[in-house]
């Protein structure tokens, strides 16, 4: 685990209920967390990072989550972006963005959902690119992409080329055509500045395509997406486990045994995480194994919630306690995209072909 300074443990704890209600604007958590220098964890020191491996990143979006979920989505959408960036050959798109968004002062957006699940065969890609010499036009629309601050942003998107080829793009909210809609009245995370966007006819210097190969890309990156996505339900787990330990007199021996054992899932599930986040790639054939492991962080993080609950009864319904908003945290964990229903999709459809 890593050391939170004390002004982003305030800063973060003292936001996190008006940050999942929506009350407040969700804008000043990337640069916050930048200035912790957090987004530089498991990044290439050549490229401006502090080295270190993808657990360190792990670790600090598990860490923002204990305080905050909503901080910890926007962190993981935020690092993201820069993971994709680390993961590209394209030396002037590093030059031009990384500096920015490893010091929070520019907003990183992942709007590459669709393209997971497309890579998966269960939607197909929403956006269309148009290549001419030296150049890019995109069109279309994402249903919901967060992290779109007004202050701006960077967006990394899918978009087909044509026939069953799609390339990963950096778009600018500056550039002519994007449009961000209006934010989202969600259940939770209400802060996360999600939104539905468009692309009308936005035209870029081929310099802005992330990578010409979709396909061949996000299978690089994908089980990285996967990997520092789990960090918000390791935070959140970890932070329900020890509210429900610290419960004392009121927990029953039925209730502490199951708190334990709870406590205990989630270390082997911790080690498991490591193991991969130290590994300097994972093999394809792991990537059910990484399914199956968020699948089961998830479902650790929202039992560790009820615990909580449980274990402290009345006191959980004082808006105060917290214990709520962590109950509307842990009901995002298991529909973040690409959900779990769909990755139990994809592993039958593994075990089918590997019967076959």
């Amino acid at each position: 685990m890593l050391d939170i300074s004390e002004k982003l443990r305030i800063f973060l704890a003292r936001r996190a209920d008006d940050m999942n209600d929506g009350v407040i604007p969700g804008d000043e958590v990337i640069r916050a967390i930048g200035e912790e220098g957090w987004f530089r964890l498991g990044v290439p020191s050549h490229l401006g990072g502090s080295g270190g491996s993808l657990t360190d990143a792990i670790e600090a979006i598990a860490e923002v989550s204990e305080f905050c979920v909503t901080s910890g989505f926007l962190f993981w959408c935020h690092r993201m972006v820069i993971e994709y960036l680390v993961h590209s050959d394209n030396v002037w798109l590093q030059g031009h963005l990384l500096s920015r968004l490893l010091s929070g002062d520019l907003h990183g957006a992942t709007g590459l959902s669709n393209a997971v699940k497309h890579l998966a065969g269960i939607e197909p890609l929403r956006l269309q690119a148009e290549r001419q010499a030296g150049a890019v036009t995109l069109q279309g629309a994402l249903a919901w992409v967060s992290n779109l601050s007004s202050d701006g942003f960077v967006v990394a998107v899918a978009a087909s080329t044509g026939g069953n080829s799609w390339s990963i793009l950096a778009v600018p909210s500056s550039a002519d055509g994007v449009e961000a809609g209006k934010e989202l009245s969600l259940l939770g995370l209400g802060s996360s500045l999600t939104a539905p966007i468009r692309f009308d006819r936005v035209s870029l210097p081929a310099e802005w395509v992330i990578h010409e190969q979709g396909d061949v890309f996000l299978r690089r990156v994908r089980s990285r997406f996967i990997l520092l996505q789990v960090g918000m339900s390791l935070g959140l787990a970890r932070r329900a486990l020890k509210e429900a330990g610290s419960a004392g007199l009121t927990l029953t021996r039925g209730l502490a045994i199951r708190v334990g054992e709870a406590v205990a899932r989630l270390r082997d599930l911790e080690t498991t995480v490591h193991e991969y986040g130290f590994a300097e790639s994972v093999d394809p054939d792991h990537v059910p194994h990484l399914f199956e492991l968020r699948i089961a962080l998830a479902d650790v993080a929202l039992q560790a919630v009820w615990l909580e609950l449980q274990a402290k009864g009345g006191r959980a319904y004082l808006k105060s306690c917290g214990t709520g908003r962590r109950l509307r945290e842990a009901a995002f964990l298991p529909v973040v995209s690409p959900t779990c229903v769909q990755l139990e999709r994809e592993l039958e459809l593994h075990r089918v072909s590997a019967r076959a």
